[in-house]
């Protein structure tokens, strides 16, 4: 037998790595027990069999778009990250009525678990706030697993050269580019929102450290265009105060 052909069947020591497998494959008796027809914690058809894989009823796997602008380049699976929207002007402004201050629903996605919908009809969280206008800033999920990292196949200069050279060579022919896509492990109750973003606005993700996602995430209240006039207003009323105390003293 080839060992290629070995490499891809179960050996005996082996065995218990896969007892208590998921069968996926047709096995017939007294044939070679196959690798990929057993789903196993030990199997590397474990990890590309995403639906088996996920052990959460309330989570799923969800694949978004990416590149070097929107997630830092370094990303591997088991980051976390916090995943931010942005909606330009004018986005959703036609035919949008803001919610009651009076009442309503109101939803939050935190620390990764499913989307939270409140009824405020009678205690209100909103009241008092002021009416949301884009543009604006917001982290919708915080605290989302990275399952799989896509990345563009470059292929390799060297690679032809290098076996020309050395028959051993172990230069492989195609190295990893740019980031294309990444996997994510989101909760089922927040995977119309997480898409929503996509479709509308623009993503910003940024990787959190492991120490931060332990602590739990808060709520974030978001940025608006007022909230960053407020803030230039502040700023500059502090500058100039801080020029006229000067002026003042000289």
């Amino acid at each position: 037998m080839s060992n290629q052909v070995a490499s891809r069947l179960v050996h005996e020591g082996e065995l218990d790595e896969f007892l208590g497998g998921l069968v996926v494959e047709t096995l017939h008796a007294g044939e070679p027990l196959r690798r990929n027809a057993v789903v196993a914690a030990e199997n590397p058809a474990f990890v590309h069999r995403l639906s088996l894989a996920l052990e959460d009823p309330n989570f799923v796997a969800a694949v978004i778009p990416v590149d070097a602008s929107v997630i830092p380049g370094n990303v591997v699976a088991g980051d976390y990250i916090n995943i931010t929207m942005g909606l330009g002007r004018g986005v959703g402004e036609s035919g949008y009525e803001a919610p009651s201050a009076t009442g309503g629903l109101s939803g939050s996605v935190q620390g990764g678990g499913a989307l939270t919908v409140t009824d405020t009809t009678d205690d209100s969280v909103i009241a008092g706030l002021p009416e949301i206008k884009t543009p604006l800033d917001k982290i919708v999920l915080a605290h989302v697993q990275v399952l799989e990292v896509s990345r563009e196949r470059v292929s390799n200069p060297n690679y032809g050269l290098s076996a020309a050279e050395d028959p051993t060579s172990l230069e492989p022919a195609y190295l990893e580019g740019d980031v294309q896509g990444v996997t994510l492990l989101v909760p089922k109750g927040a995977e119309e929102l997480l898409f929503f973003a996509v479709d509308n606005g623009t993503l910003h993700m940024t990787i959190v450290p492991h120490s931060a996602v332990m602590a739990g995430a808060e709520p974030s209240a978001g940025i608006t265009w007022e909230d960053v006039v407020r803030f230039i207003q502040e700023e500059r009323a502090g500058a100039l105060e801080g020029a006229d105390e000067g002026a003042s003293d000289e």
